[in-house]
C-alpha cells in the first residue's frame, strides 16, 4: 500500500477519534450532576478543536513534503536541508556563540531566553494550572473519576459499588460499597490533576530549536507527547483507584494500600513521562544540556582571559 495512503488512513482515524471525543463530551454534559459541568465543556471542547486543527495541519504538511522526498532520500534531504539552513542562520549562530548540538542527524540551536522561560516559567505555569483546577468550579473532575471507577469495578469485580453525590457535603463525590458499607471519598487529589499540571506546564514551555528543519514539526510532537501523557496518567490513576477499592474490599487495610499504590503510580507515571519526552520532545533534555554547555563555555572563556 502507498505510504501516503497509509498516512491518510491513519490521520483520518485519529481525526475521527478526536471528533468522537468531542461529540461524547458535548452529549454527556447535560447528564452530569456537578455544578461545574459546563466548565468541562468550556475547557475540553476548544482543546479538542485545536487538536483537530493540528492533526489536519500535520497531514497537510506531510502532503507538501511528499514532492520533495520523491527525488531524494529522506536522510540526505534532511541532512542537506538542515546544513543549508544552518548556513543561512549566521546571525543566530553568532548570537549563541555558534554552539550547535546534533542528535539523530538533527541540529539543535537554542536561545538562552527560551531555556530560561522553561526553567522559570514551567513552575509558575504548573502553579497556575494547579490553583485553577483546584477551584470548586472544576468538581467535574471528581465526577468523571468516580463514575468511571464505579463502572469498571462493577463490570470486572461485581462488588456492587455505587456512586453517591451530595452537594451539601464538603467532599460531594463518594463511592459506596454496599456489601461492606464502606465509603470512599473522592477528592481533587484523587484525579491526578497535579500530574496533569506538571506535564502540561513542561511540555508547553519546551524550547523550540532555532534550526528550521528541526523545529518544523515541534507542535505536532508536543501535541502527541501531551495527549499520550494525559491519557496514560488518566488510565493509570483510574487503575490505582480500582485496585485501592478492590484490595480493601477483599480485606487488606486501606492505609498501607493507599501509600503503596501512590508510590507505585507515581514512579510508573514519571517513567512514562520521561520516555514520552525522549521519544517526541527530546528538546527538553537537549536544552538543559545546552544550557550546561553554554555555562561551561563561559567559564572556560573567563579562565582563558584571566590566564592571558
Amino acid at each position: 500500500m502507498n505510504p501516503i495512503t497509509v498516512k491518510k488512513i491513519g490521520y483520518t482515524l485519529i481525526l475521527t477519534l478526536n471528533l468522537t471525543f468531542l461529540f461524547l463530551i458535548g452529549f454527556s454534559i447535560p447528564f452530569m450532576e456537578s455544578n461545574g459541568k459546563y466548565l468541562m465543556g468550556i475547557i475540553l471542547i476548544p482543546l479538542l478543536i485545536v487538536i483537530g486543527y493540528i492533526i489536519v495541519d500535520r497531514f497537510h504538511f506531510i502532503l507538501r513534503k511528499t514532492d520533495d522526498l520523491n527525488n531524494k532520500s529522506k536522510e540526505n534531504k534532511n541532512e542537506s536541508y538542515q546544513k543549508t539552513h544552518l548556513k543561512k542562520d549566521k546571525h543566530i549562530q553568532k548570537k549563541i556563540d555558534k554552539l550547535i548540538l546534533k542528535l539523530d542527524e538533527k541540529y539543535y540551536i537554542f536561545s538562552i531566553k527560551s531555556i530560561t522561560i522553561l526553567l522559570i516559567g514551567s513552575p509558575l505555569l504548573f502553579y497556575f494550572f494547579y490553583i485553577f483546577f483546584h477551584t470548586d468550579a472544576n468538581n467535574w473532575l471528581e465526577e468523571i473519576a468516580t463514575k468511571q471507577t464505579v463502572f469498571i469495578l462493577n463490570i470486572i469485580f461485581d462488588i456492587k459499588s455505587q456512586v453517591v453525590f451530595s452537594s451539601e457535603e464538603e467532599i460531594p463525590w463518594m463511592i459506596l460499597i454496599l456489601q461492606k458499607e464502606n465509603i470512599f471519598y473522592i477528592t481533587r487529589a484523587c484525579t491526578a490533576v497535579h500530574a496533569f499540571s506538571i506535564f502540561g506546564a513542561i511540555i508547553i514551555l519546551i524550547p523550540h530549536s532555532q534550526n528550521q528543519a528541526t523545529r518544523e514539526d515541534i507542535i505536532w510532537r508536543k501535541t502527541k507527547a501531551l495527549t499520550f501523557s494525559i491519557i496514560a496518567i488518566y488510565i493509570l490513576n483510574i487503575l490505582r483507584l480500582i485496585l485501592l477499592i478492590y484490595l480493601n474490599y477483599i480485606g487488606i487495610p486501606l492505609e498501607p494500600i493507599h501509600m503503596a499504590l501512590n508510590y507505585l503510580s507515581g514512579i510508573v507515571g514519571a517513567l512514562i513521562f520521561v520516555i514520552l519526552l525522549y521519544k517526541w520532545t527530546p528538546e527538553f533534555y537537549i536544552s538543559i544540556y545546552y544550557m550546561y554547555r553554554l555555562i561551561i563555555q563561559k567559564i572556560n572563556l573567563k579562565a582563558l582571559f584571566k590566564n592571558n
